[in-house]
C-alpha cells in the first residue's frame, strides 16, 4: 500500500514517516508540506489561541522542529498559497529531550498563534514572535489548518531567528506562553 502522507505528517517517527522535519531559525528558513495530504492525529495537541474554538485540535498538522540560536524566533504562514490561508502554529518546548519519541510525548506549550490581521490575502493565517527561548533547546512547531485542503496544497513555514518581538507582537492567547 502506498502511503502518501507527508513525512512530517507525525511529530515523531513511526517506522515509515520521518516525523517533525528538521530546521534552522539562522539564516532564516522555510519549507512546505502537503498539507492536503496530512492527517489530523489524536495525540495532537489543542491550541489554546483557537479564536473560534479554545483549546480545539486543527485538521491536517505537519511537524517541524529546530533549534534556537537566540532568545526569540519569528514564525509564520503568512507566505502561503491559497487555499491554503486559514492555519494555526503551536510552538513547543520539550521537557525529556531523550529520543524523539520521548520529546513529542513531553511538549510543553510556550506559544500559539491564530488569524494574525494582514497576514496572507485572508488574514487568517499566522504569524508570532516567541520571546524568551533558550539558546541551544530544542522546539518543536505543530501548523494546522482550520479548513479541509485538497491534496497538492500547502502552509509555508517560515521561521526567523533572532527577531525583534516589540515589532512583531507575541500571541497572548496561549496560556502557557513564556
Amino acid at each position: 500500500i502506498c502511503d502518501v502522507r507527508p513525512a512530517n505528517d507525525v511529530c515523531a517517527p513511526d517506522g515509515y514517516l520521518e516525523g517533525a522535519r528538521l530546521m534552522t531559525d539562522v539564516p532564516p528558513s522555510s519549507a512546505e508540506s502537503d498539507s492536503g495530504r496530512a492527517t489530523t492525529d489524536a495525540t495532537d495537541p489543542g491550541f489554546g489561541c483557537y479564536v473560534d474554538n479554545f483549546g480545539a485540535t486543527g485538521l491536517q498538522t505537519v511537524w517541524y522542529k529546530f533549534v534556537a540560536t537566540g532568545t526569540s524566533a519569528l514564525l509564520q504562514t503568512c507566505n502561503s498559497n491559497s487555499p491554503a490561508d486559514d492555519s494555526l502554529l503551536g510552538v513547543f518546548a520539550v521537557g525529556d529531550p531523550s529520543t524523539p519519541v520521548t520529546q513529542c510525548n513531553s511538549l510543553i506549550p510556550v506559544a500559539c498563534g491564530d488569524d494574525f490581521a494582514g497576514c496572507s490575502n485572508s488574514g487568517k493565517n499566522s504569524k508570532l514572535c516567541v520571546q524568551r527561548l533558550t539558546i541551544g533547546n530544542l522546539y518543536y512547531v505543530m501548523v494546522a489548518s482550520k479548513i479541509a485542503l485538497d491534496p497538492g496544497r500547502a502552509y509555508r513555514l517560515d521561521i526567523i531567528g533572532g527577531a525583534t518581538c516589540e515589532t512583531f507582537p507575541f500571541n497572548d492567547y496561549c496560556p502557557n506562553a513564556i
